[in-house]
């Protein structure tokens, strides 16, 4: 179980079924996981490029996060963000955290859409191929 804090785990405990927050898993476990999941939540604060959104794209597990760093340019069609309402500079905790439900609430109602759309995302802007040759035209030209 990931450290939270004890005002995010007040806030977390208002919620039924309560969200289980993972901490670190060993790689194995994390596909199992996403594989047994409807979305993938992710909470990190003013992402530069993380990978976890990526690998749930690829999954096509649609995501729900925080409008913060480079999540929403990520998720795409994917899935949905939120504003993050207070300052994630200082990790308020967010207060808008009904609209993170809202937010999840919508993936959940139309599901299938969402999946395929977020396979999509990662096929069209993350296949590796693709990357791997702009690389080279980049640093060979």
């Amino acid at each position: 179980m990931a450290e939270t804090g004890s005002e995010w785990e007040s806030e977390w405990a208002r919620y039924n079924p309560r969200p289980e927050v993972a901490g670190l898993r060993p790689r194995a476990e994390v596909k199992a996981r996403q594989q047994n999941a409807a979305l993938f939540l992710s909470m990190e604060i003013n992402p530069p490029c993380p990978n976890a959104i990526i690998e749930a794209l690829a999954a096509g597990l649609p995501v729900l996060a925080l409008d913060t760093g480079s999540a929403r340019e990520l998720i795409g069609a994917g899935g949905e963000t939120v504003r993050y309402e207070g300052n994630p500079w200082r990790l308020e905790v967010p207060r808008n955290l009904e609209a993170l439900g809202e937010a999840g609430r919508q993936i959940l109602g139309e599901w299938p859409e969402y999946s395929r759309k977020a396979r999509a995302e990662a096929e069209r802007r993350f296949d590796i191929r693709s990357i791997a040759q702009f690389y080279l035209e980049t640093m060979v030209g």
